[in-house]
């Protein structure tokens, strides 16, 4: 990305693990997900049950959100993923939920929007 805006400046470019975000605390307003949530998710064998693995993967993943948005930020997530399986996974970090459906062509697909409340 960096060499394709080159021209770009003031736009800044970094890489790390989604699950080990190291952002100060506090530093964003708004975090936009398309499908990294469907990507931890996507081994798990039973989607009504899923593994201890992917429970702490998604945990970890929300903990990590969570800690780098200012209070009242919000968590934009987009996904085929139906709100009866996205709503099990989140956890009791102070959010609050509203559930966007949006028809696509032939599925829809779902605006998940998680504000962070004060601890």
């Amino acid at each position: 990305m960096l060499e394709k805006h080159k021209d770009k400046a003031e736009m800044t470019w970094c890489q790390m693990d989604m699950l080990n975000m190291a952002f100060e605390p506090g530093t964003f307003d708004v975090l936009i997900d398309k499908a990294t949530m469907d990507v931890l998710q996507c081994d798990n064998e039973d989607c009504w049950n899923p593994s201890e693995e992917v429970l702490l993967r998604v945990q970890n993943f929300y903990a990590n959100c969570f800690k780098v948005l200012k209070t009242n930020g919000k968590l934009i997530q987009i996904s085929f993923d139906q709100p009866h399986f996205r709503r099990k996974y989140i956890d009791s970090l102070h959010w609050t939920l509203q559930v966007t459906t949006v028809q696509g062509n032939v599925l829809p697909y779902f605006v998940y929007t998680l504000n962070k409340l004060n601890p």
